[in-house]
């Protein structure tokens, strides 16, 4: 009854169209659509091409265009413009704070012009946005104790490539150096460095599977040192060109 109702429809239009009298036909333009299969088919795979070439349109205007990470500057309560400096391939963990664009506490604004300690910087490569000295927006969360990069949040879907490793070092340091430099990238001296700490904590480690988890904590552990804990997360910084500058504005605007 259903086919047989929609192919008297579907002749009655054809017959009212052929008579070259649409307006005084029994029906509107939309039943053209509900009418004729073929009609329908078209202007879906018509408006099909219109989204495939509004996609195209993004993918060439976003080519090669670096994109701040929204959530990690949501997340923080300090985000400065700062000069990074370059220690052996790696930002040098002294910066020097050119501008203040967000702060969750006033007195904060008064860090213009003055430096900030991050040892985590020697953690950051080109994976993370170093691209060498100069400034950069350093997305931050200002801690009592300490100030640290914030790391991007997690969310469905979004799973770090990294992770942030607690190692106990023991007391063989110059044994473990090299493991932990090896790992993560850090130059030797650097890393050396770093070890006069109980603990340390490693930032960005390129850990990808379990089994490469399991291995690094065992050429930790024979190296006389002890991984404590490895929770996966990643963080990064943007060189401070105007379009991030405008991007970060924007996710500022938001908070």
């Amino acid at each position: 009854m259903r086919g047989s109702s929609a192919r008297a429809e579907r002749s009655k239009l054809a017959a009212c169209l052929a008579s070259g009298k649409l307006p005084a036909c029994p029906t509107n333009r939309w039943m053209l659509f509900m009418v004729f299969p073929r009609m329908r088919a078209w202007v879906s795979g018509l408006l099909f091409i219109a989204w495939l070439g509004f996609l195209t349109f993004l993918a060439v205007k976003t080519h090669g265009r670096s994109i701040v990470a929204g959530p990690q500057v949501m997340r923080s309560n300090l985000v400065v413009v700062a000069t990074l400096a370059d220690a052996e391939g790696r930002p040098a963990s002294k910066i020097f704070v050119r501008d203040v664009l967000y702060a969750a506490n006033g007195d904060w604004k008064r860090l213009v012009g003055q430096s900030l300690d991050l040892n985590e910087l020697a953690f950051f490569s080109a994976r993370e946005g170093w691209t060498g000295p100069g400034d950069y927006v350093m997305p931050l969360t200002r801690l009592p104790a300490r100030d640290q990069i914030t790391p991007l949040p997690m969310s469905p879907g979004y799973l770090p490539a990294a992770a942030d490793v607690v190692v106990k070092v023991g007391k063989t340091p110059d044994a473990l150096a090299p493991i932990l430099a090896a790992r993560t990238g850090v130059p030797l001296g650097r890393m050396r460095g770093m070890l006069d700490a109980p603990a340390l904590t490693l930032v960005n480690v390129n850990l990808q599977t379990y089994a490469e988890e399991q291995k690094f904590a065992t050429d930790v552990q024979q190296a006389g040192g002890e991984v404590i804990s490895i929770r996966r997360a990643e963080s990064r910084i943007d060189r401070a060109t105007p379009d991030i500058l405008e991007q970060v504005a924007e996710v500022i605007r938001d908070k």
